[in-house]
């Protein structure tokens, strides 16, 4: 029997459609404009609330054990952020801080709170399909306003309006999600829809080198990377496996050649490093672990963090100001020390266990693409980052496929 729209939302109350929808529209925007998925996210907030009230009900049975414990480091997180006011002496920079990353501290709240199984697996692949088409109909956009511009398409250009790092957390979340529709649905999927998932991971890649992003390059082939070995290994499906990486091996050439080298920013980083023993990206990197290690255990302070690196900056001749490590781990090291990091890292790590005992593909991707692209850039501290994971978090991690039990949603 052919199914309708309707039978999409079926089951579900009004106050989860419009929840559902908000975060459906989260992910749409985001590629778009942060400052938009900024304002969703405050009904988006208010919704849940009133449906947690309304059904005079706390709890979330959709929870895994793991997924349960991630959320209480995420708030251990946010809070330890509070105590380390104690010993900062720029407490006006600290509590600004803290005020952006307060979706770090009600996200984990609202999922613990809200029962979330109307998320069935069906439906959060609702959300990533939306998510993934708004990046290739941007893809499109900007392919068609150089063309009214009259200026040609060149790979390795700075090609969108948005930031390139956080566009490139943007394609890899959307490519790790293709992979894992096509590993998860091959089997009872139509040709055509086959073909147009490998057209959809062309065009993100061709996006990707687009937006001449280093973590973007490095993350798209640690996801290829990844996918052989889960071919290979946990498949053990070699001849699919091998294929996969010539076509890999092969698109890196083509794709190497096709970039002009003074676009090449791999490379140009690993040049400057060979003949001026120098390249800004490693300073800053060198400069906030010497920082960090000189401030253990417990660090300078979530309110002194760039006041200390402009120390040591200033010691290396750079008059940088204002311009934090570029990575998330670093950054939480310097500013909340060891407990920090720790729980920086178990807010990550348990996720990333969870999917991959449960074979759970887009948590999977979801935690690995945090943690490739939070290597490069403080994507903690930008409400472009938060405004894509919190919302992807919220509905990816309260949907496990194994965790369902309607047979007809998670089909």
């Amino acid at each position: 029997m052919k199914k309708n729209i309707t039978d999409y939302f079926k089951s579900m109350s009004k106050l989860e459609v419009t929840e559902y929808l908000i975060l459906a529209a989260i992910s749409i925007v985001i590629p778009w404009s942060w400052e938009l998925a900024l304002n969703l996210f405050t009904p988006l907030v208010f919704v849940v609330t009133v449906r947690i009230i309304y059904n005079k009900h706390v709890g979330n049975p959709s929870l895994s054990k793991l997924n349960r414990w991630a959320l209480y480091m995420m708030m251990g997180f946010y809070l330890w952020q509070g105590v380390t006011l104690l010993w900062s002496s720029n407490l006006d920079y600290g509590w600004g801080f803290m005020k952006n990353r307060l979706p770090l501290l009600i996200m984990p709240l609202l999922l613990l709170c809200a029962n979330t199984s109307y998320i069935t697996p069906l439906r959060r692949r609702g959300i990533l399909y939306a998510f993934t088409a708004s990046l290739m109909i941007k893809f499109l956009v900007r392919v068609i306003i150089l063309i009214i511009e009259g200026k040609k398409f060149k790979f390795g250009g700075f090609f969108d309006t948005v930031h390139h790092t956080y566009m490139a957390l943007y394609l890899v979340m959307a490519l790790g999600f293709l992979y894992s529709e096509w590993a998860n649905h091959r089997d009872k999927m139509p040709q055509g829809q086959k073909i147009g998932l490998g057209v959809a991971a062309l065009v993100l890649l061709l996006y990707d080198l687009a937006v001449s992003s280093r973590v973007g390059e490095i993350g798209a082939i640690i996801i290829f990377l990844c996918i052989v070995l889960h071919q290979i290994v946990r498949l053990r499906n070699r001849k699919l496996g091998l294929i996969i990486l010539s076509g890999g091996l092969a698109t890196i050439c083509i794709t190497y050649f096709a970039v002009p080298e003074n676009d090449r920013r791999i490379t140009k980083t690993v040049e400057n490093i060979q003949t001026t023993r120098s390249d800004e990206r490693i300073d800053i990197y060198e400069c906030s672990v010497r920082a960090a290690i000189n401030n253990l255990p417990f660090g300078v302070g979530i309110g002194d963090s760039l006041d200390e690196l402009e120390i040591y900056y200033s010691k290396e001749g750079r008059d940088w100001t204002e311009l934090n490590t570029h990575n998330i781990f670093l950054d939480s090291l310097l500013a909340l020390g060891l407990p920090g990091l720790l729980l920086l890292l178990a807010m990550f790590t348990l996720p990333a266990v969870d999917g991959y005992r449960r074979r759970d593909f887009e948590l999977l991707t979801l935690m690995l693409t945090i943690a490739i692209c939070g290597m490069f850039e403080s994507i903690l501290s930008r409400q472009m980052g938060l405004m894509f994971i919190v919302p992807m978090w919220y509905a990816i991690a309260s949907s496990s496929p194994c965790l369902q039990t309607d047979s007809k949603d998670s089909q």
